[in-house]
C-alpha cells in the first residue's frame, strides 16, 4: 500500500514538474512491478490447481483402494462361500437319500457319521477362513491409514503378515477337509446305494 502512495506522489510531482524523463521511467517501474505481480498471481492459479489436482488424486486413490478391497474381500468369500453350499448341498442329498423304512447297514450308518464329521470340520474351517479375512480387511484399513511413524504401524504390518500366513494356512486346510469330505460323501453314496 504504501509503494502505491509513493508511485501516486511521485506521479503527482513530475506531472506538475512535466518531466517526461521521469514520467517514463516510472512508467517502466510500474510496468515492472505489474509483470511481478502477474507472475505471483500465476504461480498463486498454478499451486490452486495442484492443489485441487492432488485433492482429486486423492480421492481417486482412495476410491482405488477401497474397490480393491472390496475386490479382495468378495473373492475370498465367494470360495469359502461356494465350499459351504456344495457341503450342505452333498450333506442334504446324504441325508434325505436315507429312507427311514428302509434298513441300512452298519457300515453305512458309520459312514454317515463320518460324512458327519467332516462336514462339521470342514463348515467350522471356511467360517474360521471367512472370520480371518475380516480381521485382516480391518486390519489392512486400519495400516493404510496410520503413518509410518505412529506407535501401532509396526504391530499392525506385523499382524497383517502373521494373519496372512495364518489365513492361508487355514484355506489350505479348509480344502483338505472339503476334498475329504467329498471322498467320503461319495463312499457313503456309493455303499447307501449298494446296500438299498
Amino acid at each position: 500500500m504504501d509503494d502505491l502512495r509513493s508511485f501516486e506522489d511521485r506521479l503527482d510531482g513530475y506531472r506538475k514538474r512535466n518531466d517526461k524523463f521521469e514520467l517514463d521511467k516510472l512508467s517502466r517501474e510500474i510496468d515492472v512491478k505489474l509483470d511481478e505481480l502477474d507472475s505471483f498471481l500465476s504461480e498463486k492459479d498454478s499451486l490452486i490447481e495442484i492443489e485441487e489436482c492432488s485433492a482429486i488424486y486423492a480421492g481417486k486413490k482412495v476410491a482405488y483402494y477401497a474397490e480393491s478391497l472390496n475386490a479382495f474381500y468378495n473373492s475370498s468369500l465367494d470360495r469359502q462361500k461356494t465350499l459351504i453350499t456344495v457341503m450342505v448341498a452333498t450333506f442334504g442329498f446324504l441325508l434325505s437319500s436315507l429312507d427311514p423304512k428302509g434298513t441300512f447297514s452298519h457300515l453305512y450308518i458309520f459312514f454317515i457319521g463320518v460324512t458327519f464329521v467332516f462336514f462339521i470340520l470342514s463348515l467350522v474351517s471356511s467360517l474360521s477362513v471367512m472370520n480371518a479375512n475380516r480381521s485382516q480387511l480391518r486390519d489392512t484399513v486400519r495400516f493404510s491409514s496410520s503413518r509410518p511413524e505412529s506407535e501401532n504401524y509396526d504391530l499392525l504390518k506385523k499382524s497383517i503378515q502373521e494373519r496372512d500366513d495364518e489365513i492361508s494356512r487355514i484355506d489350505r486346510w479348509s480344502i483338505f477337509l472339503f476334498g475329504i469330505f467329498v471322498i467320503i460323501s461319495s463312499v457313503t453314496f456309493l455303499i447307501g446305494v449298494s446296500s438299498g
